[in-house]
């Protein structure tokens, strides 16, 4: 089990495995490539696929195994090849709603801790985007930290660090250059082995980069950035995991091109934290925060307190999952993540109880 030990492996997921009551090796899923995926046993490395039985009781693609996941796997014999038979109950996850008006969610990793935003101190640079993807982590139950790379490119780093401190007060922040070698050994020092941390991002922030530094060897492919306007190429094309000489276990992710939003609605509240406060004191319980008078934000956005550009994403992201609970509603469109919710409370339970 030691293998399994250094890519997350503990007593709480072992009382989670043996409350399935299923005498089947488990194994954590490494890798996708397609239909086959990469797991890592106590037997070492194999490359499996989702069994029959898996994809017929799967009420949905995001009941399928993906990166991250602990999974039970029936490994054939002589060969570094075999099943997955099934998927451990998921204490967090990644997930966004697939594109083209489809509004199947699609879970992108699972049992991540850790979700690092990187960015880039470019023209690229957009604070509303970090939102979404801070909404993404607050509904997975994963924390946000954020990762502002390309630091030698800005000429007013004074007047970006005040706008993310006052955008995001309450979440770790780091800044580098990979380039200029700038910051990396303080990520490196600040990363817990035994953790999880995937890292988002658009194409050519620097993702890949970061964490090439960090694993001492260039794993993943990187590409030099476009003369002209200084942007990065995109490159990683898969989820895996990576094993760093310290223990820390990171996971790698394609840029996402369209980040369309999933989940609850009072999410919101949890990543605008200056908005929720400031909205307690409104005058009205039930307060839109858009015309009402006494409305204690549409005060802060007044004086200063609160940024036009975060109110108007607040609405924005607001009034996208508004219409996303309507179109379920309606539909009675399946939503995993609602079920994957109840689930992790008992994992929760399994995992603090005393043997």
């Amino acid at each position: 089990m030691d293998i399994l030990k250094s890519y997350g492996w503990d007593d709480g997921w072992e009382r989670v495995y043996q409350s399935a009551g299923i005498d089947t090796p488990a194994g954590r899923v490494t890798g996708q490539y397609g239909r086959f995926l990469k797991c890592v046993t106590a037997e070492g490395e194999i490359t499996a696929e989702i069994s029959g039985r898996l994809s017929y009781m799967s009420e949905s693609t995001a009941d399928l195994p993906v990166a991250g996941d602990w999974v039970l796997v029936m490994k054939q014999e002589h060969a570094d090849a075999g099943l997955i038979y099934d998927v451990l109950p998921r204490k967090s996850w990644m997930a966004r709603r697939r594109s083209r008006g489809r509004f199947e969610e699609q879970i992108l990793a699972a049992n991540v801790d850790f979700l690092c935003i990187v960015s880039a101190v470019d023209d690229t640079l957009n604070l509303n985007r970090i939102e979404r993807y801070m909404l993404l982590a607050v509904e997975g139950r994963v924390e946000p930290l954020l990762f502002f790379n390309k630091t030698d490119l800005s000429e007013n780093m004074s007047e970006v660090k005040g706008s993310v401190e006052k955008r995001f007060p309450d979440t770790p922040v780091h800044y580098l250059s990979c380039t200029a070698g700038y910051g990396l050994d303080e990520v490196k020092e600040f990363l817990t082995p035994q953790r999880t941390y995937a890292f988002v991002g658009p194409s050519g922030v620097g993702k890949s980069t970061i964490i090439n530094f960090l694993l001492g060897e260039k794993k993943q492919k990187t590409f030099a950035v476009r003369s002209g306007d200084n942007k990065g190429r995109h490159v990683t094309a898969a989820r895996e995991l990576f094993l760093t000489p310290e223990g820390v276990i990171l996971l790698d992710t394609p840029g996402l091109r369209e980040l369309v939003l999933t989940g609850e609605e009072a999410a919101v509240d949890a990543v605008h934290t200056a908005i929720a406060l400031a909205a307690k004191n409104c005058r009205f319980r039930d307060c839109t925060h858009t015309v009402e008078k006494g409305c204690a934000v549409i005060e802060g956005v007044e004086k200063g307190e609160i940024s036009p550009e975060q109110y108007e994403n607040y609405l924005k992201m607001k009034k996208e999952l508004q219409h996303l609970e309507r179109k379920e509603a309606s539909t009675g469109s399946f939503n995993s993540k609602k079920r994957w919710k109840s689930i992790s409370k008992e994992i929760k339970r399994l995992r603090i109880e005393k043997e």
